[in-house]
Protein backbone atom coordinates (compact mmCIF):
# COMPACT_ATOMS: atom_id res chain seq x y z
CA UNK A 1 0.00 0.00 0.00
CA UNK A 2 1.67 3.42 -0.99
CA UNK A 3 2.68 5.68 1.76
CA UNK A 4 0.46 8.35 1.22
CA UNK A 5 -2.41 6.69 1.01
CA UNK A 6 -5.47 8.58 2.73
CA UNK A 7 -6.89 4.77 4.18
CA UNK A 8 -5.75 1.72 6.25
CA UNK A 9 -6.00 -1.40 4.20
CA UNK A 10 -9.18 -2.43 6.52
CA UNK A 11 -10.89 0.21 5.59
CA UNK A 12 -10.21 0.40 1.87
CA UNK A 13 -10.66 -3.29 1.29
CA UNK A 14 -14.14 -4.74 -0.45
CA UNK A 15 -15.97 -6.92 2.06
CA UNK A 16 -14.19 -4.92 5.20
CA UNK A 17 -16.98 -4.18 8.01
CA UNK A 18 -15.32 -1.97 10.37
CA UNK A 19 -16.81 2.33 9.63
CA UNK A 20 -14.20 4.70 11.56
CA UNK A 21 -16.51 7.09 13.26
CA UNK A 22 -13.92 9.36 14.67
CA UNK A 23 -14.12 11.74 11.80
CA UNK A 24 -17.86 12.25 11.79
CA UNK A 25 -17.80 12.69 15.77
CA UNK A 26 -15.05 15.13 15.08
CA UNK A 27 -16.92 16.85 12.27
CA UNK A 28 -20.34 16.78 14.02
CA UNK A 29 -19.02 18.44 17.48
CA UNK A 30 -17.12 21.21 15.88
CA UNK A 31 -19.98 21.81 13.55
CA UNK A 32 -22.46 21.73 16.53
CA UNK A 33 -20.41 23.76 18.71
CA UNK A 34 -19.68 26.35 16.55
CA UNK A 35 -23.85 26.36 15.58
CA UNK A 36 -24.30 26.85 19.23
CA UNK A 37 -21.86 29.93 19.55
CA UNK A 38 -24.27 31.71 16.90
CA UNK A 39 -27.30 30.42 18.91
CA UNK A 40 -27.00 30.95 22.10
CA UNK A 41 -24.85 34.89 21.33
CA UNK A 42 -28.52 35.52 19.68
CA UNK A 43 -26.46 36.54 17.08
CA UNK A 44 -29.55 37.62 14.37
CA UNK A 45 -27.57 38.76 11.07
CA UNK A 46 -28.18 37.88 7.57
CA UNK A 47 -30.01 36.56 5.49
CA UNK A 48 -30.51 33.08 6.81
CA UNK A 49 -31.51 35.35 10.39
CA UNK A 50 -34.06 36.96 7.64
CA UNK A 51 -35.58 34.40 6.47
CA UNK A 52 -35.80 32.57 9.76
CA UNK A 53 -37.52 36.13 11.80
CA UNK A 54 -39.79 36.72 8.55
CA UNK A 55 -41.00 33.14 7.45
CA UNK A 56 -39.60 29.73 9.24
CA UNK A 57 -39.90 30.77 13.26
CA UNK A 58 -43.43 32.31 12.69
CA UNK A 59 -44.54 29.33 10.60
CA UNK A 60 -43.61 26.81 13.42
CA UNK A 61 -45.06 28.98 15.90
CA UNK A 62 -48.21 29.26 13.74
CA UNK A 63 -48.39 25.08 13.84
CA UNK A 64 -47.98 25.10 17.44
CA UNK A 65 -50.92 26.85 18.16
CA UNK A 66 -52.96 25.00 15.87
CA UNK A 67 -51.09 21.50 16.88
CA UNK A 68 -52.44 19.00 16.50
CA UNK A 69 -54.86 20.21 13.55
CA UNK A 70 -52.47 22.40 11.04
CA UNK A 71 -53.66 24.69 8.18
CA UNK A 72 -51.51 23.67 5.15
CA UNK A 73 -53.36 25.77 2.95
CA UNK A 74 -51.38 28.95 3.22
CA UNK A 75 -48.49 29.50 5.04
CA UNK A 76 -45.06 31.28 5.88
CA UNK A 77 -42.46 29.21 3.80
CA UNK A 78 -42.16 28.25 0.01
CA UNK A 79 -41.76 24.27 0.84
CA UNK A 80 -43.67 21.84 2.44
CA UNK A 81 -44.30 21.80 5.83
CA UNK A 82 -42.70 18.52 7.26
CA UNK A 83 -39.85 20.72 8.53
CA UNK A 84 -42.18 23.48 10.35
CA UNK A 85 -44.40 20.27 12.17
CA UNK A 86 -41.53 18.70 13.36
CA UNK A 87 -40.61 21.74 14.84
CA UNK A 88 -43.57 23.06 15.91
CA UNK A 89 -44.16 19.58 18.03
CA UNK A 90 -41.02 20.17 20.06
CA UNK A 91 -42.70 23.95 20.69
CA UNK A 92 -45.60 22.35 21.93
CA UNK A 93 -44.28 19.88 23.51
CA UNK A 94 -40.44 20.71 25.11
CA UNK A 95 -40.04 24.75 24.84
CA UNK A 96 -40.90 27.28 22.11
CA UNK A 97 -37.82 29.21 23.58
CA UNK A 98 -36.27 30.28 20.11
CA UNK A 99 -32.62 29.04 20.73
CA UNK A 100 -34.62 25.69 22.35
CA UNK A 101 -36.09 25.93 18.80
CA UNK A 102 -32.73 26.66 17.08
CA UNK A 103 -31.01 23.78 18.72
CA UNK A 104 -33.37 21.41 17.63
CA UNK A 105 -33.40 22.25 14.16
CA UNK A 106 -29.85 21.50 14.57
CA UNK A 107 -29.80 17.98 14.64
CA UNK A 108 -30.91 17.90 10.79
CA UNK A 109 -27.50 19.27 10.07
CA UNK A 110 -25.39 17.38 13.03
CA UNK A 111 -27.02 14.16 10.92
CA UNK A 112 -26.16 15.03 7.70
CA UNK A 113 -22.36 16.03 8.54
CA UNK A 114 -22.25 12.61 10.49
CA UNK A 115 -24.28 10.57 7.61
CA UNK A 116 -21.26 11.81 4.98
CA UNK A 117 -18.65 11.34 7.20
CA UNK A 118 -19.80 7.96 7.55
CA UNK A 119 -20.53 6.52 4.23
CA UNK A 120 -16.87 8.24 3.03
CA UNK A 121 -15.21 6.84 5.95
CA UNK A 122 -16.62 3.50 5.15
CA UNK A 123 -15.66 3.56 1.07
CA UNK A 124 -12.19 5.68 1.14
CA UNK A 125 -10.88 5.31 5.04
CA UNK A 126 -11.14 7.53 7.96
CA UNK A 127 -8.44 10.43 6.67
CA UNK A 128 -10.74 10.95 3.81
CA UNK A 129 -13.91 10.69 6.07
CA UNK A 130 -12.75 13.80 7.38
CA UNK A 131 -10.66 15.80 4.17
CA UNK A 132 -13.85 14.97 2.22
CA UNK A 133 -16.71 16.36 3.87
CA UNK A 134 -15.37 19.09 6.05
CA UNK A 135 -16.31 21.52 3.00
CA UNK A 136 -19.72 20.65 3.28
CA UNK A 137 -19.40 20.98 6.92
CA UNK A 138 -17.88 24.62 6.28
CA UNK A 139 -20.41 25.90 3.80
CA UNK A 140 -22.11 28.75 4.45
CA UNK A 141 -25.61 27.74 3.73
CA UNK A 142 -24.74 24.19 5.29
CA UNK A 143 -23.98 26.18 8.58
CA UNK A 144 -26.42 28.91 8.77
CA UNK A 145 -29.06 26.35 8.04
CA UNK A 146 -27.96 24.53 11.19
CA UNK A 147 -27.57 27.73 12.86
CA UNK A 148 -30.76 29.08 12.27
CA UNK A 149 -34.58 28.01 11.60
CA UNK A 150 -34.11 27.19 8.23
CA UNK A 151 -35.42 23.45 6.38
CA UNK A 152 -32.14 23.11 4.23
CA UNK A 153 -30.62 20.76 6.45
CA UNK A 154 -33.77 18.77 7.06
CA UNK A 155 -33.68 18.64 2.96
CA UNK A 156 -30.59 17.80 2.22
CA UNK A 157 -29.81 15.20 4.85
CA UNK A 158 -33.31 13.29 3.04
CA UNK A 159 -31.25 13.90 -0.10
CA UNK A 160 -27.95 11.85 1.03
CA UNK A 161 -30.18 9.54 3.24
CA UNK A 162 -31.79 7.96 -0.34
CA UNK A 163 -28.02 8.62 -1.74
CA UNK A 164 -26.79 6.00 0.64
CA UNK A 165 -29.61 3.95 0.47
CA UNK A 166 -29.59 4.14 -3.54
CA UNK A 167 -25.31 3.61 -3.25
CA UNK A 168 -25.41 0.02 -1.42
CA UNK A 169 -23.02 -2.11 -3.01
CA UNK A 170 -25.97 -5.03 -2.94
CA UNK A 171 -29.24 -3.43 -3.14
CA UNK A 172 -31.98 -5.33 -1.87
CA UNK A 173 -35.84 -4.40 -1.73
CA UNK A 174 -35.96 -3.66 1.93
CA UNK A 175 -33.13 -0.99 1.28
CA UNK A 176 -34.99 0.38 -2.44
CA UNK A 177 -38.33 0.27 -0.01
CA UNK A 178 -36.27 2.03 3.05
CA UNK A 179 -35.54 4.62 0.40
CA UNK A 180 -39.15 5.51 -0.46
CA UNK A 181 -40.12 6.19 2.72
CA UNK A 182 -37.48 8.10 3.20
CA UNK A 183 -37.90 9.92 -0.15
CA UNK A 184 -41.84 10.45 0.61
CA UNK A 185 -40.55 12.21 4.28
CA UNK A 186 -38.17 14.30 2.15
CA UNK A 187 -40.63 16.22 -0.13
CA UNK A 188 -43.14 16.36 3.17
CA UNK A 189 -39.87 18.71 3.84
CA UNK A 190 -38.94 20.26 0.49
CA UNK A 191 -41.23 19.59 -2.63
CA UNK A 192 -38.51 20.35 -5.33
CA UNK A 193 -36.62 17.24 -4.05
CA UNK A 194 -38.83 14.93 -5.62
CA UNK A 195 -35.85 14.32 -8.15
CA UNK A 196 -34.70 11.94 -5.47
CA UNK A 197 -37.12 9.21 -6.99
CA UNK A 198 -34.58 8.87 -9.95
CA UNK A 199 -31.54 7.70 -8.13
CA UNK A 200 -33.55 5.23 -6.44
CA UNK A 201 -35.12 4.02 -9.95
CA UNK A 202 -31.48 4.06 -11.34
CA UNK A 203 -30.45 1.74 -8.58
CA UNK A 204 -33.24 -1.19 -9.15
CA UNK A 205 -31.93 -0.92 -12.76
CA UNK A 206 -28.22 -0.94 -12.72
CA UNK A 207 -28.39 -3.02 -9.64
CA UNK A 208 -31.33 -5.27 -9.15
CA UNK A 209 -31.35 -7.21 -5.84
CA UNK A 210 -30.70 -10.42 -5.80
CA UNK A 211 -28.90 -10.51 -9.16
CA UNK A 212 -25.85 -11.53 -9.91
CA UNK A 213 -23.33 -10.62 -12.92
CA UNK A 214 -24.87 -13.33 -14.87
CA UNK A 215 -28.56 -12.14 -14.36
CA UNK A 216 -28.80 -9.19 -15.10
CA UNK A 217 -31.08 -9.22 -17.85
CA UNK A 218 -32.67 -5.93 -19.33
CA UNK A 219 -36.25 -7.62 -18.56
CA UNK A 220 -35.10 -8.09 -15.05
CA UNK A 221 -33.41 -4.80 -15.15
CA UNK A 222 -36.85 -3.09 -15.99
CA UNK A 223 -39.12 -5.62 -13.41
CA UNK A 224 -36.71 -4.16 -10.56
CA UNK A 225 -36.62 -0.53 -11.89
CA UNK A 226 -41.03 -0.70 -12.03
CA UNK A 227 -41.04 -2.48 -8.33
CA UNK A 228 -38.32 1.06 -7.52
CA UNK A 229 -40.58 3.44 -9.04
CA UNK A 230 -44.08 1.71 -7.10
CA UNK A 231 -41.73 2.38 -3.71
CA UNK A 232 -41.76 5.95 -4.77
CA UNK A 233 -45.47 6.44 -5.43
CA UNK A 234 -46.30 7.70 -1.95
CA UNK A 235 -43.71 10.42 -2.41
CA UNK A 236 -45.80 11.21 -5.40
CA UNK A 237 -48.92 11.47 -3.90
CA UNK A 238 -47.89 13.94 -1.33
CA UNK A 239 -46.60 16.29 -3.49
CA UNK A 240 -49.97 15.80 -5.57
CA UNK A 241 -52.08 16.22 -2.60
CA UNK A 242 -50.23 19.72 -1.85
CA UNK A 243 -50.39 20.64 -5.47
CA UNK A 244 -53.90 20.38 -5.24
CA UNK A 245 -54.57 21.97 -1.96
CA UNK A 246 -51.89 25.25 -3.03
CA UNK A 247 -53.46 25.21 -6.71
CA UNK A 248 -49.40 25.20 -7.72
CA UNK A 249 -46.00 23.75 -6.46
CA UNK A 250 -45.79 26.25 -3.64
CA UNK A 251 -48.67 28.14 -1.09
CA UNK A 252 -50.47 31.00 -2.73
CA UNK A 253 -48.99 33.61 -0.90
CA UNK A 254 -45.35 32.48 -2.63
CA UNK A 255 -46.36 32.32 -5.83
CA UNK A 256 -45.14 35.26 -7.58
CA UNK A 257 -42.41 35.55 -5.73
CA UNK A 258 -41.60 31.79 -7.01
CA UNK A 259 -43.13 32.66 -10.63
CA UNK A 260 -43.03 29.24 -12.52
CA UNK A 261 -41.03 28.67 -15.38
CA UNK A 262 -37.89 26.95 -16.03
CA UNK A 263 -34.11 28.50 -16.21
CA UNK A 264 -31.90 26.85 -18.58
CA UNK A 265 -28.39 28.22 -17.15
CA UNK A 266 -29.17 25.92 -14.42
CA UNK A 267 -27.05 22.80 -16.41
CA UNK A 268 -23.87 25.43 -17.10
CA UNK A 269 -24.37 26.87 -13.54
CA UNK A 270 -24.42 23.18 -11.76
CA UNK A 271 -21.30 22.09 -13.84
CA UNK A 272 -19.42 25.77 -12.92
CA UNK A 273 -20.25 24.65 -9.50
CA UNK A 274 -18.69 21.48 -10.15
CA UNK A 275 -15.27 23.07 -11.46
CA UNK A 276 -14.66 25.75 -8.98
CA UNK A 277 -15.00 23.36 -6.19
CA UNK A 278 -13.74 19.92 -7.73
CA UNK A 279 -10.41 21.36 -8.99
CA UNK A 280 -9.05 20.92 -4.74
CA UNK A 281 -10.83 16.83 -5.58
CA UNK A 282 -7.67 16.48 -8.48
CA UNK A 283 -6.57 13.62 -5.81
CA UNK A 284 -9.49 11.33 -6.31
CA UNK A 285 -10.71 12.76 -10.21
CA UNK A 286 -7.84 12.84 -11.80
CA UNK A 287 -6.73 8.87 -12.53
CA UNK A 288 -10.25 9.07 -14.43
CA UNK A 289 -9.41 11.68 -16.83
CA UNK A 290 -5.97 10.09 -17.61
CA UNK A 291 -6.54 6.96 -18.27
CA UNK A 292 -9.84 8.41 -20.46
CA UNK A 293 -6.91 10.49 -22.14
CA UNK A 294 -4.86 7.42 -22.80
CA UNK A 295 -8.01 4.86 -23.95
CA UNK A 296 -11.06 6.95 -24.77
CA UNK A 297 -9.74 10.47 -26.52
CA UNK A 298 -12.53 11.26 -28.00
CA UNK A 299 -14.85 11.03 -24.69
CA UNK A 300 -12.62 14.20 -22.72
CA UNK A 301 -13.25 16.86 -26.02
CA UNK A 302 -16.56 15.64 -26.16
CA UNK A 303 -17.92 16.40 -22.70
CA UNK A 304 -16.16 19.72 -23.14
CA UNK A 305 -18.02 20.88 -26.04
CA UNK A 306 -21.07 19.88 -24.48
CA UNK A 307 -20.62 22.26 -21.44
CA UNK A 308 -19.18 25.16 -24.04
CA UNK A 309 -22.69 24.57 -25.63
CA UNK A 310 -24.50 24.25 -22.39
CA UNK A 311 -22.78 27.75 -21.13
CA UNK A 312 -23.36 29.37 -24.76
CA UNK A 313 -26.55 28.50 -25.96
CA UNK A 314 -29.13 30.06 -22.91
CA UNK A 315 -28.20 33.54 -20.87
CA UNK A 316 -25.89 32.85 -18.51
CA UNK A 317 -25.37 36.50 -17.26
CA UNK A 318 -26.39 37.76 -14.18
CA UNK A 319 -29.86 39.10 -14.61
CA UNK A 320 -31.83 39.35 -11.05
CA UNK A 321 -35.42 39.50 -12.22
CA UNK A 322 -34.52 35.85 -14.50
CA UNK A 323 -33.52 34.17 -11.25
CA UNK A 324 -29.93 34.67 -11.93
CA UNK A 325 -28.30 35.79 -8.56
CA UNK A 326 -27.86 35.58 -4.60
CA UNK A 327 -24.46 33.72 -4.28
CA UNK A 328 -20.95 33.95 -4.84
CA UNK A 329 -20.79 32.62 -8.56
CA UNK A 330 -23.14 35.39 -9.72
CA UNK A 331 -21.53 38.14 -7.93
CA UNK A 332 -18.11 37.00 -10.04
CA UNK A 333 -19.81 37.02 -12.70
CA UNK A 334 -21.47 40.05 -12.57
CA UNK A 335 -18.55 41.89 -12.07
CA UNK A 336 -16.81 40.50 -15.75
CA UNK A 337 -17.37 41.78 -18.63
CA UNK A 338 -20.21 39.30 -20.82
CA UNK A 339 -19.64 38.20 -23.80
CA UNK A 340 -22.30 39.20 -26.85
CA UNK A 341 -24.29 40.30 -23.49
CA UNK A 342 -25.41 37.05 -23.13
CA UNK A 343 -22.73 34.52 -22.39
CA UNK A 344 -21.22 34.72 -18.82
CA UNK A 345 -17.02 34.06 -19.40
CA UNK A 346 -17.11 32.83 -15.45
CA UNK A 347 -19.22 30.23 -16.75
CA UNK A 348 -17.59 29.49 -19.99
CA UNK A 349 -14.15 28.53 -18.24
CA UNK A 350 -15.75 26.58 -15.60
CA UNK A 351 -18.39 24.48 -16.97
CA UNK A 352 -16.31 22.77 -19.48
CA UNK A 353 -13.64 21.82 -16.10
CA UNK A 354 -17.04 21.07 -14.36
CA UNK A 355 -17.83 18.64 -17.31
CA UNK A 356 -14.08 17.45 -17.47
CA UNK A 357 -13.71 16.97 -13.56
CA UNK A 358 -17.23 14.70 -13.70
CA UNK A 359 -16.10 12.91 -16.51
CA UNK A 360 -12.77 11.71 -14.65
CA UNK A 361 -14.92 10.68 -11.47
CA UNK A 362 -17.53 8.34 -13.06
CA UNK A 363 -15.03 6.79 -14.93
CA UNK A 364 -12.82 5.86 -11.81
CA UNK A 365 -16.39 4.95 -10.13
CA UNK A 366 -17.21 2.94 -12.90
CA UNK A 367 -14.05 1.29 -13.60
CA UNK A 368 -14.21 -2.55 -12.77
CA UNK A 369 -17.46 -3.33 -10.90
CA UNK A 370 -18.75 0.27 -10.08
CA UNK A 371 -20.90 0.60 -12.71
CA UNK A 372 -24.08 0.35 -10.73
CA UNK A 373 -22.78 3.46 -8.55
CA UNK A 374 -21.23 5.66 -11.62
CA UNK A 375 -25.13 4.90 -12.97
CA UNK A 376 -26.75 6.40 -9.82
CA UNK A 377 -24.79 9.39 -9.10
CA UNK A 378 -25.09 10.55 -13.22
CA UNK A 379 -28.31 10.14 -12.70
CA UNK A 380 -29.09 11.57 -9.36
CA UNK A 381 -27.00 14.84 -11.18
CA UNK A 382 -28.80 14.84 -14.08
CA UNK A 383 -32.18 14.37 -11.93
CA UNK A 384 -31.35 17.18 -9.34
CA UNK A 385 -30.35 19.68 -12.93
CA UNK A 386 -33.16 19.05 -14.31
CA UNK A 387 -35.31 20.39 -10.58
CA UNK A 388 -33.05 23.06 -10.90
CA UNK A 389 -34.02 23.99 -14.12
CA UNK A 390 -37.57 23.72 -13.73
CA UNK A 391 -37.31 26.38 -10.69
CA UNK A 392 -37.27 30.02 -11.45
CA UNK A 393 -34.64 31.34 -8.94
CA UNK A 394 -30.75 29.71 -9.40
CA UNK A 395 -29.63 30.82 -6.31
CA UNK A 396 -26.21 28.93 -5.13
CA UNK A 397 -27.76 28.02 -2.02
CA UNK A 398 -29.88 25.53 -3.43
CA UNK A 399 -27.34 24.05 -5.26
CA UNK A 400 -24.07 24.52 -3.24
CA UNK A 401 -24.59 21.64 -0.76
CA UNK A 402 -25.51 19.55 -3.27
CA UNK A 403 -22.41 19.78 -5.63
CA UNK A 404 -20.39 19.26 -2.63
CA UNK A 405 -22.27 16.28 -1.24
CA UNK A 406 -21.48 14.70 -4.61
CA UNK A 407 -17.78 15.58 -4.86
CA UNK A 408 -17.47 14.00 -1.58
CA UNK A 409 -19.45 10.70 -2.64
CA UNK A 410 -18.18 10.41 -5.81
CA UNK A 411 -14.54 11.06 -4.51
CA UNK A 412 -15.17 8.46 -1.87
CA UNK A 413 -16.50 5.47 -4.30
CA UNK A 414 -13.44 6.58 -6.79
CA UNK A 415 -11.08 5.33 -4.17
CA UNK A 416 -13.13 2.78 -2.85
CA UNK A 417 -12.16 1.34 -6.80
CA UNK A 418 -8.45 2.48 -6.43
CA UNK A 419 -8.50 0.42 -3.56
CA UNK A 420 -9.50 -2.64 -5.73
CA UNK A 421 -7.07 -1.74 -8.16
CA UNK A 422 -3.94 -1.18 -5.46
CA UNK A 423 -5.01 -4.51 -4.05
CA UNK A 424 -4.41 -6.73 -6.70
CA UNK A 425 -7.22 -5.92 -9.05
CA UNK A 426 -5.04 -4.44 -11.78
CA UNK A 427 -1.57 -4.63 -12.72
CA UNK A 428 1.23 -2.87 -10.94
CA UNK A 429 1.56 -0.10 -13.56
CA UNK A 430 -2.68 0.41 -13.15
CA UNK A 431 -2.63 0.35 -9.29
CA UNK A 432 0.86 3.41 -9.85
CA UNK A 433 -1.65 5.35 -11.93
CA UNK A 434 -4.59 4.99 -9.69
CA UNK A 435 -2.64 6.23 -6.63
CA UNK A 436 -2.02 9.90 -8.01
CA UNK A 437 0.64 10.13 -4.83
CA UNK A 438 2.06 13.47 -6.51
CA UNK A 439 -1.85 15.49 -5.86
CA UNK A 440 -2.29 16.92 -2.48
CA UNK A 441 -4.69 14.76 -0.38
CA UNK A 442 -4.89 17.86 2.02
CA UNK A 443 -6.92 20.48 -0.41
CA UNK A 444 -10.27 20.12 0.37
CA UNK A 445 -9.48 21.01 3.63
CA UNK A 446 -7.54 23.81 2.64
CA UNK A 447 -10.89 25.04 1.12
CA UNK A 448 -12.67 23.86 4.06
CA UNK A 449 -11.12 26.29 5.90
CA UNK A 450 -11.53 28.89 3.82
CA UNK A 451 -15.12 28.26 3.65
CA UNK A 452 -15.11 28.65 7.71
CA UNK A 453 -13.70 31.73 7.59
CA UNK A 454 -16.05 33.45 5.25
CA UNK A 455 -19.20 32.04 6.77
CA UNK A 456 -17.74 33.35 10.53
CA UNK A 457 -16.70 36.56 8.58
CA UNK A 458 -20.41 36.95 6.76
CA UNK A 459 -22.43 35.42 10.46
CA UNK A 460 -20.57 38.38 12.15
CA UNK A 461 -20.71 40.91 9.74
CA UNK A 462 -23.67 41.13 7.93
CA UNK A 463 -26.08 43.67 8.38
CA UNK A 464 -28.93 42.57 10.88
CA UNK A 465 -31.96 41.16 9.74
CA UNK A 466 -35.12 43.14 9.54
CA UNK A 467 -38.60 42.37 9.51
CA UNK A 468 -40.49 43.35 6.19
CA UNK A 469 -44.19 42.52 4.11
CA UNK A 470 -43.55 38.91 3.39
CA UNK A 471 -46.49 39.47 0.78
CA UNK A 472 -44.58 42.11 -1.14
CA UNK A 473 -42.33 40.31 -4.11
CA UNK A 474 -39.99 43.56 -4.84
CA UNK A 475 -39.40 43.61 -1.10
CA UNK A 476 -38.49 40.17 -0.26
CA UNK A 477 -36.67 40.37 -3.54
CA UNK A 478 -34.24 43.43 -2.06
CA UNK A 479 -34.02 41.65 1.55
CA UNK A 480 -32.99 38.53 -0.15
CA UNK A 481 -30.73 40.56 -1.76
CA UNK A 482 -29.01 42.01 0.78
CA UNK A 483 -26.97 39.64 2.64
CA UNK A 484 -27.85 36.60 0.66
Amino acid sequence: MPNDSLESPTARVPGARRTPIWPAAALSLVFAVAAMLVIFSGTRNGRAASDMINYHEPAVRAFAGQWPWFDFSNYLSATTPGYHVLLATVARWASDDAAALQCAGLMFGVGLIALLAMFVGRRAGAGAGLILTAPTAASLYVFVSGSFLLPDNAGWLGVLLVLVLSLKTRQTWVNLSLAGLTLAALVFTRQIHLWAAAPIWAAAFFNPPGANAGGMTLARRLIAAGVALAFTLPAFAVVGFFFKLWGGLTPPMFKEFHSSGINPAAPAFILAMIGGFGVVFVRWWWPGVRELHRGHRVLLPAVVLAALVLSMVPTTTYDQMAGRWAGVVWDVSRKMPTILGRTSPLLLVLAPLGAVILAGLLHRVSHRGGGASAGVLIVALLAFTAAQAASFQLWQRYNEPFVLMFLALASALASEITARDTNGAGSRGEARDGAVSCAPQWLPMAMAVGFALVTGWKVTHDAPAGIFDVLNPSEQRDMQKENR
